[in-house]
């Protein structure tokens, strides 16, 4: 049975009625401006119906006991939209939601939240392909960026943490442990010049122990503080010799030995410069530092 039934609100229904109540076909106008027109059962929207609200957005798609519940489209007042599965009035299943820069986000939601696996475009050209958890990147996936590095490995938070690869487009790479954006914990940086370091990281410099080697085939082999030598370590030159002993600041500083074609020197450095020599010996138990 069709009908015109005004509520004490203000609002206005028109269409099919049963048992007192909205069943069936029928469109609604709120007393706020807003309109449903769709399918109703039991005076609640049940099935298909476009909700248009008063601030400009709407919902398309399915219904159950009055919440969005199934298959919908809901587009915002700004014009970014959501197309996808729905429950109990939020987004949970799969989905897409398209901003009005372009970024969309595509995969599995739960809560009203990104959750589970989905792939988010960014308007730069940038994407990220993994695993979400409450709206942001957690768990195992990669971000391409638009220069053509990409980072593959574990999130948390939004932010690399846990073991992956950053490689740059320089070919630079780093493949190891990360804390909230940054190298920390041990990893292998291989640079653009071929250099390699593999050690410890702190904050994303080079802390603690570990191991330089240069493209001209000499080496550090010791202990480093924000990215310079200092402390204990080893320098092997190109022509063969060494030097073994305390550095600080990236340069020897303190007491060391240099060995060079079977002699070992034993002295005192000052800014990288020799300036007391203690010893001077072809044994190397007489040198120990």
């Amino acid at each position: 049975m069709q009908r015109q039934y005004i509520f004490e609100d203000g609002s206005i229904y028109e269409g099919q009625w049963g048992n007192n109540k909205q069943n069936g076909q029928g469109k609604q106008i709120y007393s706020d401006g807003s309109t449903y027109d769709g399918n109703w059962n039991n005076g609640m929207k049940n099935g298909k119906g476009i909700y248009q609200y008063s601030d400009g957005s709407q919902y398309s798609g399915m219904w159950k006991d009055d919440q969005k519940h199934g298959l919908g489209k809901y587009k915002y007042k700004d014009g970014s939209y959501y197309d996808g599965q729905w429950h109990n009035n939020v987004q949970q299943g799969e989905g897409k939601h398209v901003n009005i820069d372009n970024s969309q986000y595509e995969g599995q939601w739960f809560n009203g939240k990104k959750h589970g696996q989905g792939r988010y475009y960014y308007a730069d050209g940038s994407f990220y392909e993994g695993k979400w958890e409450n709206g942001q990147k957690n768990g195992l996936g990669k971000m391409q960026y638009k220069n053509g590095s990409f980072y593959k490995g574990l999130w948390k938070n939004d932010q690399k943490n846990g073991k992956g690869i950053y490689k740059q487009q320089d070919r630079s790479c780093y493949e190891g442990e990360w804390v909230n954006n940054k190298q920390n914990g041990f990893g292998k940086q291989t640079y653009q010049d071929g250099s390699i370091y593999e050690g410890d990281w702190i904050e994303a410099q080079k802390n603690g122990n570990g191991k330089y080697k240069y493209p001209d085939g000499s080496y550090y082999n010791g202990q480093w503080k924000d990215g310079l030598k200092h402390g204990f370590g080893k320098y092997k030159f190109t022509d063969g010799s060494s030097y073994e002993g305390e550095w600080e600041n990236n340069v020897q500083h303190g007491q060391g030995v240099f060995i060079q074609q079977g002699m070992y020197q034993k002295g005192i450095w000052f800014n990288g410069m020799l300036t007391d020599i203690i010893s001077c010996t072809k044994s190397r138990n007489s040198v120990e530092i």
